[in-house]
Order: structure tokens, then C-alpha cells, then sequence
């Protein structure tokens, strides 16, 4: 029986987040009717271009190749106050798409796609918006845009659509400068995301109440002292929340982080041996390789990310159940193998019993 995998989480630092699905590629015409060539763009950033996001923000930015990938795309400010980010992930229900949301003091945003959340954090201020088509969202995240001086409404074509970002005003004192970024910030992040969504492939999406079981168990099972001793990290550090139907997120102030995942389905050893796959980069094709592991279940397997070598998955097979562990860490000296296989023997028995 083929393996589900239900979610495959990316983890790109403080400015991207996790999980992606593909954005569409195609060349974009300006407004004047020229095509914008997608060579001037860091890879993953073909979704917003630097040149639709300087519209819409009225200054210029500039792709940054080394924090952009297929998961998500970092542009930065050409005056050095502030970037915009944005990446893309597979929303397969309600459940799914609040986990992409961090904190709870998130709002609802009208008129962005079939749905859009919105929140602030951060020093200088960062805005957060995600919004979905169907089953496929995109979270964008802006800072650096302040209120301006003037009142000013103002609307910006991409694409032929108008991106309307609305009327800024002064404001005095430091209450009232707070309040008039924030509303800054608010109406530009909803222009960009109204131009990224509608680009997105509409995908299924399951308004229906979700059994949360199989997530709710995976997090029971992860005891936070147990994960700070597997992760050699301080129980203070580390974060545990449900993410989708049946995963949970392990998190960790040191960037050592973790997808603890139920598989949908039973599980053989020949479907582990079959979960090898590639992955292309700068026109190379990357194999993700499959390596069995002993002492772990029935059987297991290992497969690490051939190019950052700082992203891992581990398949453990006990009994019919399978456990995923998908382990991130921010630099590739990171014991990941070891540190996904003590996790999976922590929790994986009391899982699939």
C-alpha cells in the first residue's frame, strides 16, 4: 500500500515559513506591455517579482539569492529599510490553514482571496498576512513600509488588476505612529497578497470539521522534557503544537526543529524502501536516497536533503503504523539522524500500538 505523506515541512529562518507547494513560474508583462525576463529573479521568487512588489510598495527591491529557494522568495529594500517574503503551502482544510498562523492575536481580513488571516509582530514591525485559493495559500510578510505624511489614496495595476492600497494620514505621538503603521502596513500587505493569490493553482479544499485525533496524540506523545533531552536543548526552548490532522510541530530556540507525523495508510518495508525521490537545483538533479536504519521499529529509513544536508526525514515502520519525522536545523553539522531516530523511539511505540 503507497505511503500518504500528508505534509513536508520546510523550515527557512526567521523571514520564510515552513511547508511550500510550487508557485506558478510564467513570465509576467508589465504594465507596458514588455515581459519582465524571470533571470533577474532569485529562484522561488517568480510568484511577486521585484519589479510588481516596487509598484505596489513604491520603492525598489531586490531579490536575496541566498535566503530564497522553492520554498519561498526574500526581496529586500534597495534603501536598506525593510523586505517583503513570501512562500507557499498546500492548506488541505480549516485545521491546516490556522496552523499556518503564528500567535493568537490574528484577525480576519476581507475581500483577500477565499480566506485571509492577518497579524503583527516584531521590532520594527512586521506584518503577516496568509490568504488561500482553495486548498493552496501564500503567506507574505512586509516591514520597513512606514505611514507617510500626507493623506494619499493610491492604486497600483499589476497585471492589468488594480491593487488598491488605500489612504495613509499623519499621525502624532507614539501611540498614534503605531496605530497609522500598522494600518500602513495592512493596506499594502493586502495589495501584494491580492496580486499573489489569484496566481496560485486552486486546490481542494475540505471546509468540513476535522478529526484532529491523530495530531492531538502525536503531540501527547511528544513530552517536552523528553524532546529537550532528545534535542539537547533546554525544556524552556522548546514549543510543541498540533499542525494539521495529524502531525505536531516541535520547535526549539536553537532552530533544531521537528514534524512529528502519523502516515495515513498502512505501512510495509517495501513502501519505505520506495520513498526515495529527487529534487533539482540550478538545473542538477539531486537524489534523496533512502538508508535503512536498525534498531528503530521494524524497520526504518533515513533519507537526507542531498543539497542543504540540513533537512532530514525518518520513515519508522511499527507494526502496520508508520511515524514521519521530518527534522530541519539551521546549519548542516547538526546531528539530525541521531536526533530524528531518539525522537522516533520516544514516541513512535506509543503511537502505532
Amino acid at each position: 500500500m503507497k505511503l500518504s505523506r500528508t505534509i513536508t515541512p520546510l523550515i527557512l529562518g526567521a523571514v520564510l515559513m515552513l511547508s511550500v507547494a510550487g508557485c506558478t513560474g510564467d513570465d509576467r508583462s508589465d504594465a507596458d506591455g514588455t515581459t519582465a525576463a524571470k533571470s533577474t529573479e532569485a529562484e522561488g521568487c517568480s510568484l511577486l517579482s521585484s519589479g510588481e512588489i516596487a509598484k505596489v510598495l513604491g520603492k525598489s527591491y531586490t531579490s536575496d539569492p541566498d535566503a530564497s529557494s522553492k520554498a519561498g522568495c526574500l526581496l529586500r529594500s534597495e534603501d536598506g529599510t525593510g523586505f517583503v517574503s513570501y512562500s507557499t503551502s498546500d492548506v488541505a482544510d480549516e485545521f491546516s490553514f490556522e496552523g499556518l498562523v503564528e500567535g493568537d492575536d490574528a484577525i480576519e481580513v476581507d475581500g483577500v482571496g477565499d480566506q485571509a488571516l492577518l497579524w503583527f509582530d516584531g521590532d520594527p514591525l512586521v506584518a503577516t498576512l496568509v490568504t488561500r485559493r482553495g486548498g493552496a495559500a501564500v503567506t507574505v510578510r512586509l516591514s520597513g513600509v512606514g505611514p507617510t505624511s500626507a493623506s494619499a489614496t493610491t492604486s497600483t495595476q499589476v497585471d492589468g488588476a488594480t491593487a488598491t492600497t488605500g489612504t495613509s494620514t499623519t499621525t502624532t505621538g507614539v501611540e498614534g505612529v503605531d496605530d497609522a503603521l500598522r494600518s500602513e502596513l495592512r493596506k499594502r500587505i493586502v495589495a501584494l497578497a491580492n496580486v499573489a493569490v489569484v496566481r496560485l493553482d486552486d486546490r481542494p479544499f475540505s471546509a468540513e470539521a476535522v478529526d484532529t485525533a491523530a495530531a492531538a496524540a502525536a503531540c501527547g506523545a511528544a513530552d517536552t522534557d523528553v524532546v529537550a533531552k532528545v534535542l539537547e536543548v533546554p525544556a524552556s526552548s522548546v514549543t510543541i503544537r498540533t499542525l494539521g490532522a495529524s502531525s505536531c510541530e516541535v520547535g526549539t530556540e536553537e532552530g533544531t526543529n521537528a514534524i512529528i507525523e502519523l502516515v495515513s495508510g498502512a505501512g510495509t518495508k517495501a513502501d519505505l524502501a520506495g520513498l526515495g525521490r529527487s529534487s533539482e537545483v540550478d538545473g542538477t538533479t539531486y537524489a534523496w536516497e533512502p538508508k535503512p536504519v536498525e534498531g528503530v521499529g521494524d524497520a526504518a529509513v533515513w533519507l537526507l536533503d542531498p543539497v542543504s544536508k540540513a533537512t532530514g526525514e525518518l520513515y519508522a515502520l511499527w507494526g502496520n503504523g508508520v511515524v514521519h519525522i521530518s527534522m530541519t536545523a539551521p546549519t548542516p553539522d547538526v546531528d539530525l539522524r541521531g536526533y530524528a531516530v531518539a525522537l522516533a523511539l520516544a514516541v513512535g511505540p506509543g503511537l502505532t500500538n
